[in-house]
């Protein structure tokens, strides 16, 4: 953004950007950068309910408007358009083809005749046999390029803003923090049982811990595994990005600890739980026993902790 500058205009008139999918992520910032640098900006959005437009927001739905008089209005007195309008997934008439192709088509030919100057596509990095998000994008590009406008198309490949995020990236962070409350919580106490050394505390609690793992940790890390490889197939990203398969070696070197320390946890209930019927010591075994649980949690959380930081940082 740092080169754009507003382009010449009628004295006394400030150059107009018209930025559509104005509520998204990515538009906020561009809307953002273009007031610092002295445009005026109108928000396209689609009506939800009764509310009345806003004086900087214009009726834009690529859904319904697709021929190209009906953009008249939302192009009078505009010089620049920006899509940054898009969808990860279909529903109903949030189609592919509509969001990204028919409906910013008509908008472009609408700029064509309404003599607006400058045209941006926010598209999307890949091939179009990475699937039908990236195919859409760029049948729109190749459409775009072809028509008598000074347009360009940007094709970034991840997004991310240290200060917030937006639909699947807010979702990815969300789940990549989904096991570290539960395994760490569950773990914490069963820690603190085992160090007060009561038999019959650790039986009561390594015996909850179990359930507790079978309820709640496992479906978690399953939900965060399966949801994770939805969410790059529809952002389409390839699983051969560093980032992610690095996750995804992670996830199995978490399972690999995981697995034994949920055996390690029945046979320390098991082993307190006799000790307290008899009423003698824990056996020395119980004590290995966890100090591999204890050794094992390690690796497995450390691995959930750099998830989290790979979906945060996305290193490439």
């Amino acid at each position: 953004m740092s080169s754009i500058t507003p382009v010449p205009t009628e004295r006394n008139r400030t150059a107009t950007a018209l930025v559509l999918g104005g509520d998204g992520f990515i538009a906020g910032y561009l809307i953002a950068a273009l007031r610092r640098r002295g445009w005026r900006v109108l928000r396209g959005v689609r009506m939800h309910g009764e509310r009345a437009l806003r004086d900087d927001e214009r009726v834009c739905d690529f859904a319904t408007m697709t021929a190209p008089e009906q953009w008249r209005d939302a192009l009078a007195g505009v010089d620049a358009v920006v899509n940054a309008a898009g969808i990860l997934r279909e529903t109903g008439r949030q189609t592919f083809d509509a969001i990204h192709v028919d409906g910013p088509l008509a908008l472009a030919r609408a700029c064509v005749d309404a003599g607006v100057r400058r045209s941006v596509q926010i598209s999307a990095l890949g091939l179009p046999a990475d699937g039908a998000f990236i195919a859409s994008k760029h049948r729109f590009d190749e459409a775009l390029a072809a028509l008598p406008l000074s347009a360009v198309a940007l094709r970034p490949s991840v997004v991310y803003s240290a200060t917030g995020s937006y639909g699947g990236m807010s979702m990815l962070r969300a789940l990549a923090a989904l096991p570290f409350g539960t395994g760490l919580g569950i773990a914490f106490f069963l820690w603190m049982a085992h160090r007060r050394g009561d038999a019959r505390e650790i039986a009561a609690t390594a015996g909850t811990v179990v359930i507790a793992d079978a309820c709640f940790t496992a479906p978690a890390v399953i939900v965060q595994f399966a949801s994770g490889l939805w969410l790059a197939q529809m952002a389409g990203m390839p699983l051969s990005m560093f980032w992610l398969k690095t996750a995804l070696i992670l996830f199995f070197v978490i399972g690999a600890c995981w697995l034994p320390v949920l055996r390690l946890q029945l046979r320390a209930r098991d082993l307190a739980r006799a000790a307290a019927a008899t009423g003698a010591p824990l056996p020395p075994v119980y004590f290995r026993v966890m100090r591999w649980w204890f050794w094992l949690g390690w690796p497995a959380f450390l691995s959930v902790l750099a998830i989290f930081w790979l979906m945060v940082k996305k290193p490439m």
